[in-house]
């Protein structure tokens, strides 16, 4: 029992803390997504525990597929850095915090 309620707080607070100490960062990238390929979130209906389903938060790295364009002419050099680095993941900060 204790070891949850531990974890949850601690969940919490490490959310807290690394999503202030990348929100300059997460701001900068917010403008630059959405000048060079649109709305910067993506988001997502996936299962989690228990079959739970709840909604993932990231950065888009991809152009919408509205148009008929190939996978490759989808992709952004500023989409597939984002990808290589893991920045495209901060939005789950905020995943964690709701305890998704």
């Amino acid at each position: 029992m204790y070891q949850n309620y531990f974890k949850r707080l601690s969940d919490i607070i490490l959310s807290l803390v690394l999503f202030f100490i990348a929100l300059p960062l997460m701001i900068i990238m917010f403008f630059l997504i959405w000048i060079t390929i649109g709305f910067p979130i993506f988001s997502q209906k996936r299962p989690g525990l228990n079959g739970k389903i709840f909604t993932l938060y990231k950065f888009k790295t991809l152009f919408d597929s509205s148009k008929n364009i190939s996978e490759n002419e989808r992709q952004s050099r500023l989409g597939n850095f984002l990808r290589k680095t893991g920045l495209d993941e901060l939005p789950q900060l905020y995943n964690i915090f709701k305890n998704d």
